[in-house]
């Protein structure tokens, strides 16, 4: 119904001839619609009120936060590392891309998402060609969804704040996120530039091996509060008017129904990323001005997504709550986790009695590094990356 709305709104703003509404009256109209879009709200399917079903899937939830967080401690603390290494010795390995896909597939794995791959093909991604993503943002989940569905590089714009946070921002600064801060204007369109800077140069770098690059940006600018497609902000066309490359519009299914704004965790259940053709740069009116090729891609994009929930796949989002036995891969998965960690914790512990150092000691030492690194990857990212270059002053 939202869709359906959305594209009568569309229809209405581009309706032109000599039966077509006045201005005012297309205002009226829009206004109206507006009204009708912001009671369409979507929702998930809630759990049985049982006590049963409340304690196990309490210490279901909690224990999946637990390995979340520890699968996201494991990959900052080890794979950046070696990424970062692996990537100095292989350049044409696309190491740093693959271990983007695989904490994206992991973090899925472990709470319990089902990720079902719709749309795209090999020339959606060209091959060392720098592209556009543009996604549909309704979830936490959405960095770790495109993350693991998406075989390409990606610069990411993402608000400064997640760069901060201990570990997860250490992964988003590695793996290609661009920090923004949406109450600082010039920081903003710094980032935008930045992003575009560092999505060509990595296109120059690959030497048209591997696999493309594509600059990523959600038009809505911020989470939807609804699970529907919130209005466009300017942001992201600005970014594709410099960039002139083809945009590919990525719509999520079910990861709002999964992980609305109200839960601490995601629950398990089934969700659908659907690539969407790409809009090529030929296909927005080339003899129009830059504001309006700017306007004629918002709506076009708009139209596309909007077009996808006409077609929104059935079985999204919450089924009810698997059983453990369903959810077999899942725990396996958690198992083989707390598996590598007591490892892991019995080698830290027999290094620290041999060198006879406290535990209390060592704990400090932890704590200092992991907000040291922290500040630093958080000063890095706002201040440094997003920093203007300097023009080259001619010889």
């Amino acid at each position: 119904m939202y869709s359906e709305v959305g594209l009568l709104e569309l229809d209405v703003l581009e309706s032109t001839g000599k039966n077509a509404p006045s201005e005012e009256e297309k205002a009226e109209l829009v206004a109206a619609m507006a009204t009708i879009s912001a009671q369409l709200k979507l929702g998930f399917i809630k759990r049985s009120s049982s006590l049963l079903w409340k304690l196990v899937g309490g210490m279901d939830e909690i224990l999946r936060i637990i390995c979340t967080w520890t699968f996201l401690i494991d990959c900052s603390i080890f794979l950046i590392p070696l990424c970062k290494a692996l990537d100095l010795v292989l350049p044409d390995a696309e190491v740093i891309r693959r271990g983007k896909q695989f904490v994206g597939g992991g973090a899925m794995l472990i709470s319990g998402v089902e990720l079902e791959l719709q749309g795209g093909n090999a020339d959606t991604f060209p091959k060392g060609q720098l592209g556009m993503i543009a996604f549909s943002h309704s979830s936490t989940m959405d960095a770790f969804i495109l993350s693991a569905a998406t075989a390409v590089n990606m610069r990411t714009l993402s608000k400064s704040e997640l760069f901060a946070i201990p570990f997860f921002g250490w992964l988003l600064s590695t793996y290609g996120g661009i920090a923004i801060n949406r109450a600082d204007r010039n920081q903003a369109i710094n980032a935008l530039k930045a992003a575009i800077e560092n999505g060509r140069e990595l296109t120059l770098q690959s030497r048209g091996k591997g696999c493309g690059t594509c600059v990523t940006i959600s038009p809505e600018g911020t989470r939807s509060l609804t699970g529907q497609l919130q209005p466009f902000k300017k942001g992201a066309f600005y970014t594709w008017e410099d960039l002139q490359v083809p945009l590919v519009p990525i719509v999520i299914f079910g990861a709002f129904d999964l992980h609305p704004p109200t839960a601490s965790m995601t629950h398990p259940g089934r969700v659908v990323c659907r690539i969407l053709a790409p809009i090529k740069p030929e296909e927005v009116d080339p003899s129009a001005e830059p504001a309006a090729r700017r306007d004629i891609l918002s709506r076009l994009l708009r139209r596309r997504m909007l077009e996808a929930g006409l077609e929104a796949p059935f079985g999204v989002g919450d089924a009810g709550g698997k059983s453990f036995t369903e959810r077999g891969a899942n725990f396996a998965c958690l198992a083989a986790l707390v598996s590598f960690n007591v490892l892991v914790g019995v080698t830290v512990k027999s290094v620290l009695d041999t060198r006879k150092i406290s535990y209390s000691k060592a704990a400090l030492w932890g704590l200092g590094a992991t907000i040291g690194v922290s500040v630093m990857v958080y000063v890095y990212n706002v201040y440094i990356v997003t920093k203007p270059k300097k023009a080259k002053k001619a010889e």
